[in-house]
Formats: C-alpha cells, sequence, structure tokens
C-alpha cells in the first residue's frame, strides 16, 4: 500500500474539485486529487453545456413552427436521433479540454483514480491506491439526483439530465418529475421537439423564482406552452406493457391518468457525500445530513477540512463551484490561517 502526504487532498475533480486544487496549487500547495471518474465536469458532461445544445436544438424548431406569424410557410420533421447525436458530438468536444488537462494532472502524479474516503481526520484512503494523509482536505464530491421514492419503481423508463443525452432517439412522451430550472429548461425543449409532455411539481415551484406574485406570473406564462402542474397530489406509477402509467390530482381536484414512455426526473439533487466516513474525521453533520460549515470561508466547523461545490448543497450552480472552489483551495492551502475574504486570483 503506497503512502503519501500532501498540503492539500481534493475529493472530487468537478468544476470545484479542479479550481480548487489550482487555487491550493498557487498557493505553493503540494495537492493530491482523488476522483473515481468518470471525468469531464458537470456541466460540460451531463450539465448545462448539452443542456444548452439540446435547447438551441428546439428554439430553432419553435421558431419555424412560428414562422406563418411573419408571412412564411415552412414545413419542419424532427430527426430524434440526429439531434442527439449533434448534441454529444458538441458536448464531447467541450469535455476533451477538460480530459486533457485531467490527463497532465494524471501523469504528474497528482491525479489518484479511485474512491477516496476518511480512515481518520485529514487521512484518506484510496481504492486502488493506498493512503493519502493531508494538511487540509477539500471536499468537492458534487451531488446525484434525488428519486422520490414512489418513482423508484420506474426502473430502466426513468432517466436523468445525466442518462437523457446518451438515448438514441428522442422519446415520444414524457412525465417530468420536478418543475425547477432543470425540469422547465429540458421539459420545454422536449416539448418544442415534439414530445408530449406533463410536468408534476410540488410546493408550486417555478425554477427559482420566490416571489408568490412571480411565481404564478410565471406559471400563467409558461402554461400557454406547457402542461404544468406545479402543485399535485400523486395517487398511483407503475409500469405496466412497457410503458409508464400515472395517476395524479391537480390543484383544483381533478384526477389524471397518463401513460408516458419516459420519465425525466429533475425533482432535485442530494450532496455525494455517503461512502466518504465523514464520522472518521470526527466531522458532524446537520439535519439535513450536511456538515456545518461557514458559507464564506467554506471550512467545516474548525477543523481542516473544506466544503465545495455542490457537495454543500448552498448554490448549486457552474460559476459558484467555481468560485467555491478558489475559496477552499485557498484556505485549504493557507490552513489554519483562513481568510474570510480570500484574495482573488
Amino acid at each position: 500500500m503506497q503512502k503519501t502526504k500532501v498540503d492539500v487532498a481534493v475529493l472530487g475533480a468537478g468544476t470545484a474539485g479542479l479550481t480548487a486544487r489550482r487555487a491550493a496549487a498557487k498557493q505553493g500547495a503540494s495537492t493530491a486529487l482523488i476522483d473515481p471518474g468518470p471525468y469531464g465536469t458537470t456541466c460540460a458532461r451531463v450539465g448545462c453545456m448539452p443542456s444548452k445544445l439540446l435547447i438551441a436544438a428546439s428554439h430553432v424548431a419553435h421558431t419555424i413552427r412560428s414562422a406563418e406569424t411573419f408571412g412564411l410557410r415552412a414545413q419542419m420533421a424532427v430527426d430524434g436521433k440526429r439531434v442527439l447525436e449533434r448534441v454529444r458530438e458538441e458536448r464531447d468536444r467541450f469535455v476533451a479540454g477538460v480530459l486533457e488537462s485531467i490527463e497532465i494532472l494524471r501523469k504528474e502524479g497528482v491525479l489518484l483514480q479511485g474512491v477516496g474516503r476518511f480512515s481518520a481526520p485529514n487521512v484518506i484512503e484510496v481504492d486502488g491506491y493506498g493512503q493519502v494523509e493531508a494538511k487540509a482536505v477539500v471536499i468537492a464530491t458534487g451531488s446525484r439526483t434525488f428519486v422520490p421514492t414512489p418513482y423508484e419503481v420506474v426502473g430502466d423508463l426513468l432517466m436523468t439530465h445525466e442518462e437523457i443525452f446518451e438515448l438514441d432517439t428522442l422519446p415520444e412522451s414524457v412525465l417530468v418529475v420536478g418543475t425547477g430550472v432543470m425540469g422547465l429548461e429540458l421539459g420545454q425543449a422536449l416539448t418544442r421537439l415534439g414530445a408530449r409532455t406533463i410536468f408534476l411539481g410540488k410546493f408550486n415551484d417555478m425554477g427559482p423564482l420566490t416571489d408568490p406574485k412571480m411565481k404564478a406570473e410565471a406559471h400563467r406564462v409558461f402554461s400557454r406552452e406547457l402542461n404544468l402542474h406545479a402543485e399535485h397530489n400523486l395517487s398511483e406509477i407503475r409500469v405496466a406493457k412497457g410503458a409508464v402509467q400515472v395517476r395524479f390530482t391537480d390543484a383544483y381536484g381533478k384526477e389524471h391518468m397518463e401513460s408516458f414512455d419516459r420519465v425525466l426526473m429533475t425533482a432535485g439533487t442530494r450532496p455525494n457525500l455517503e461512502g466518504l466516513d465523514l464520522e472518521r474525521a470526527g466531522i458532524s453533520l446537520d439535519e439535513n445530513g450536511i456538515p456545518r460549515f461557514d458559507p464564506h470561508t467554506l471550512q467545516v466547523e474548525d477543523r481542516g477540512v473544506f466544503l465545495a461545490g455542490d457537495a454543500n448543497g448552498w448554490r448549486p450552480m457552474l460559476h459558484e463551484a467555481a468560485d467555491e472552489g478558489r475559496i477552499s483551495g485557498e484556505n485549504a492551502a493557507r490552513y489554519p490561517a483562513v481568510m474570510t475574504k480570500p484574495r482573488t486570483a
């Protein structure tokens, strides 16, 4: 078993993790980046970049269908197979740049490919490698899609934002679970590309909006195009004859029974903290199962541990992950001299 000592160990090679390692290295710290793969960052591989490519295709389709508004006549057919092929082609081009950086780190011995977990405070066991002892640790393990228990019966007919882009072709009908940003974006794109869609939400969520009047207005506007149920009660969901059958009651007490080819799950995410053995590092969790951390320094309690990106569940957005990566990396390199407002690079 190999044993390595570094100043800063980073768990996770996504946007936050890569930025944290780079920021720590700029401070002169020796680093280790621990991740089992796949690599390429969530944004480039399965998140904002491929989703925007799908949205771009749907926008063109929507524009063509609206041509008669301007006195134009156009005919259009959606080739779902080709739409997704182009999304993957462009997505892979984005990912390639990240993979080049990862390969450099691998050759330099900085990247350790394997699952990492705490065996003691500031000691990480890496499957297939050995042990890494660090002065400070940055946890940047990202998040995963949350699947509510009733939907577990859907099995292979359930897809997440990580899986939709790998389909052979676009489905003819989709149940979109969740009316947050991701659900509305991807669901609207599928609708405009010809899929029959219904959106089921909770708590009247409408993207990132919090003001009741703004949410109501957004619901009114989106409902012109989308079949939205931002508040519902699920009665039954099952798979029969190769399709997902769902029965629910809407906000007005009307019962619906529908059948779909696939379910797109966008009901939120959960930080990837399970399996890290945080208790062995002496780290306690709050009521949401997340370590208590300072949102300004990203330090966990008073320990040499920092929590960045989607792993802390605070602001799950690309630019926030990058910013938190920089802050956590700089503070990890400086630990114990943590700064509330680290300098910008």
